[in-house]
């Protein structure tokens, strides 16, 4: 890993998976690391995201952007770049590029189950995210590509994409529902669950999705090879993994199985962004971050000797209460795994909503010190 360093491990790699559980604040990490390095260096660095809820295009100030990558800010000494999965766009892709002819591509994208299967395919998603970071991978145009996982209760989906995907190839399911067309027998035979079948789902259901699945699979050859090409790129030297996190029991006990699994595939955890954690106390009673001047001088209005004290109480009872957080955070945060470099960002003081929030965010991953779990 080069440097121990937020800016060290940016500069040292060409793709940054964010991963986490939902709700840690991938989106925004995601989108100020994108930031940073493209203020930091002259790169042209890619911001992908397979977030539906879409809040990094909003953070952004960029609405409608789907598919193709746009440029978002140019104002650095690089170019940063987003782009926005669509799901139903990328099997469109995926089917052009594998499909041995034109009339087979042309069969399977009028097959009116198309849109459905590949819709709510299990972790189509999550596999067409994997496959659209590869296009981009290599086609050489990009510094650097930061990847914001889809939010998800297992994190590790996006990583196991393409083995499923193999494995459906080479799976019993696909053989069970490709026999009917392959065999007279089995037609025979199946013929009567089809009649009915097709009298309760009101058409010609399992001729289609059994017309379906012949095609895809004369696929096979380039979506097992391709996969593979997508699984490897995950552990190589230039892919680094950023972790997320915020000081709390599941997230925490998330983010180290996460790394943990990471690990077993030999995929690399470059660090762990704890996200929203308490600001540290310097000297038992006071922030890190003096107060200034204009502060300090709301002091000189306080008249009342009384008030005055009230405030000053106020105030110790507040960083008694954050010293007692901080402390609960630290024990908590023992249970990452050691050796990873870790990093603390504060609450702010609102939700990111904009580019100058996000700026903000990407100047303190900058600053913020790095420890090792």
């Amino acid at each position: 890993m080069t440097g121990a360093t937020i800016p060290g491990i940016l500069s040292g790699h060409k793709t940054v998976v964010v991963a986490g559980s939902g709700g840690v604040g991938k989106t925004t990490v995601a989108a100020a690391l994108g930031n940073l390095a493209a203020r930091s260096r002259e790169a042209r660095v890619l911001v992908l995201t397979v977030d539906p809820a879409r809040r990094l295009a909003t953070a952004l100030g960029v609405v409608g952007v789907e598919g193709e990558p746009r440029l978002v800010d140019s104002s650095g000494r690089g170019e940063l770049w987003m782009a926005m999965l669509d799901a139903r766009q990328e099997w469109d892709r995926l089917i052009e590029r594998h499909a041995p002819d034109k009339p087979t591509r042309d069969a399977i994208m009028r097959n009116h189950l198309y849109d459905s299967i590949t819709r709510r395919f299990a972790h189509s998603h999550e596999y067409a995210a994997m496959e659209r970071l590869h296009q981009f991978q290599t086609s050489g145009e990009w510094d650097l590509i930061v990847l914001d996982t889809p939010p998800s209760r297992n994190a590790l989906d996006l990583l196991d994409a393409p083995r499923r995907m193999r494995d459906f190839f080479s799976g019993r399911l696909l053989g069970w529902l490709t026999v009917p067309a392959t065999s007279r027998f089995t037609l025979q035979a199946f013929r009567p669950f089809r009649l009915v079948a097709d009298r309760i789902l009101g058409g010609p259901f399992i001729a289609d999705l059994t017309d379906f699945f012949v095609l895809i699979k004369t696929m096979e050859k380039g979506f097992v090879e391709r996969a593979t090409e997508v699984e490897n790129s995950l552990s190589d030297e230039s892919t680094v993994f950023v972790v997320v996190t915020t000081p709390e029991v599941g997230p925490v006990e998330e983010a180290a199985r996460l790394v943990g699994e990471l690990d077993r595939r030999n995929c690399p955890t470059g660090a762990i962004v704890v996200n929203r954690s308490t600001p540290r106390i310097d000297g038992g009673d006071r922030l890190v971050e003096s107060p200034t001047v204009a502060e300090l001088r709301l002091f000189e209005r306080i008249e009342s000797p009384e008030l005055l004290a009230r405030v000053v109480d106020v105030m110790y009872d507040t960083l008694g209460q954050m010293r007692h957080a901080a402390a609960l955070e630290a024990s908590l945060l023992e249970a990452l795994p050691g050796g990873v470099p870790t990093v603390a960002l504060p609450m702010m003081q609102s939700d990111i909503a904009d580019l100058e929030g996000v700026v903000e965010l990407a100047d303190r991953l900058a600053a913020s010190p790095v420890a090792l779990a």
